[in-house]
Order: C-alpha cells, then structure tokens, then sequence
C-alpha cells in the first residue's frame, strides 16, 4: 500500500485478523482513499493480495512446506420424510 498514491497515509490504513474460519483466517485491510478513488483501490488492492497469496503458496508448496488438504465438508440430513423436497 505504500506505493499507491490514491492510497492516503493519514489517517493509517488498518489491517487486522477479524474472524478465525473453520479452514480460513480471515483478515481486513481498510485504507484511506477519496471517494473517487474507492472502486479503484478496492479492486487493485483485492488482486495484489490474492496475488501475493498465490505467490507466497506457490513458494511454501514447493519448498515442501505447505501441502494440499482437503477441506472440511459439512453432510445435512433430512430427519423428516419429505422436508427437502
């Protein structure tokens, strides 16, 4: 973020974990920008972190560090005859 100038330094952005997933840590990054500009940084700065995160996945799988897992997968039973159609 510090190479984007839409981006404004005051107030400081604001990056945090905000929930801990089942398979997922889930995090925001809140910058400040001009209304204008909001749309535009939104999407730039979305893809250069899924970017970076294929990058940085790449370099752990090969290295041998991170391997692929099975998410988890969740079953829903009908109890009752004829509730699900």
């Amino acid at each position: 973020m510090k190479d984007d100038e839409r981006i404004l330094r005051d107030p400081a952005p604001e990056i945090g974990i905000l929930q801990l997933g089942e398979s997922s840590v889930n995090f925001f990054v809140r910058p400040w920008v001009r209304a204008a500009n909001y749309w535009s940084v939104k999407c730039d700065l979305l893809e250069r972190v899924k970017l970076t995160f294929d990058e940085v996945y790449q370099f752990l799988f090969r290295k041998g560090i991170f391997t692929c897992t099975k998410l988890p997968r969740h079953r829903l039973y009908c109890i009752r005859s004829g509730c699900c159609g």
